[in-house]
């Protein structure tokens, strides 16, 4: 499975580790919260029109998002 590194902020950090204690205690991964975030953010942006275009730059899969109308 393709790995990424991701950068978030203090708050969003602290925000997904509250939210993997009270909805799951330790027994859920963080990995699998992350992707249904993001696979359900994409649903919703390709639903709206916005597309999403994939592009190879330098060896890396690159994804970029399209604006809609």
């Amino acid at each position: 499975m393709p790995r990424i590194h991701l950068y978030l902020t203090t708050d969003l950090q602290k925000r997904l580790a509250d939210y993997r204690q009270r909805e799951w205690g330790n027994h859920h991964s963080l990995s699998a919260i992350v992707q249904k975030a993001i696979k359900e953010f994409l649903d919703r942006e390709e639903k709206k029109g916005k597309g999403v275009k994939n592009e190879v730059a330098n060896g890396t899969k690159v994804t970029k998002f399209l604006k809609g109308d």
